[in-house]
């Protein structure tokens, strides 16, 4: 009797930590989803960018860790006080879309940190800067009458002085440029 019921006592033992095992494995089985990729770093270093064709990883090893970084479209919008070429001060709001391109996602976060809120804040303070610069040089090349006229060429000029810097210092494809309603501020 005694020895059926240590069989019994060593089953039940090898089941419960067959399910610990289980659910340990389980919550360390990752996979990505269609608009966004996972970098998996290894105490800290990139190991690999895992994209939602690569299937499901496993971070069950020690430092191992996943980070997920959104690669779809984002809007981000900056309300600029401009100056026209004869200095009518105006105020615009310019939307600028964009998106963290697959390939450059490596480079992205190494620049912007893991965190998604620190990155988008860090990433967000420069594009609002780069906008205001370019906005500002788009629309100084135009008489105050001139910028309702203009405004499809001062948006093309933002959109072309913006992309190269985009690529270059956020790792962004820019996709479009949206010029709001100029308000001048004196409307003498």
């Amino acid at each position: 009797m005694s020895s059926s019921k240590l069989t019994l006592a060593v089953a039940a033992l090898v089941a419960v930590f067959a399910l610990i095992a289980a659910a340990v494995v389980f919550a360390n089985i990752n996979y990505t989803q269609e608009g966004t990729v996972k970098v998996v770093t290894y105490f800290g270093r990139i190991e690999k960018v895992y994209r939602p064709e690569d299937g499901w990883f496993t971070t069950l090893a020690p430092g191992r860790e996943a980070y997920e970084v959104n690669i779809k479209s984002f809007t981000e919008k900056t309300p600029v006080r401009v100056t026209s070429k004869d200095n009518a001060a105006l105020q615009v709001e310019i939307s600028v879309t964009a998106f963290t391109d697959s390939r450059n996602v490596e480079e992205y976060v190494r620049k912007y940190g893991f965190d998604e809120a620190t990155r988008h804040e860090r990433r967000n303070e420069i594009l609002h800067g780069l906008i205001q610069t370019e906005a500002r040089n788009a629309f100084a090349e135009h008489a105050a009458y001139e910028i309702y006229a203009n405004q499809e060429g001062i948006q093309k000029r933002i959109l072309e002085t913006l992309r190269p810097q985009l690529i270059g210092q956020l790792q962004q494809t820019l996709e479009s440029v949206q010029i709001g309603n100029p308000d001048f501020l004196d409307d003498r």
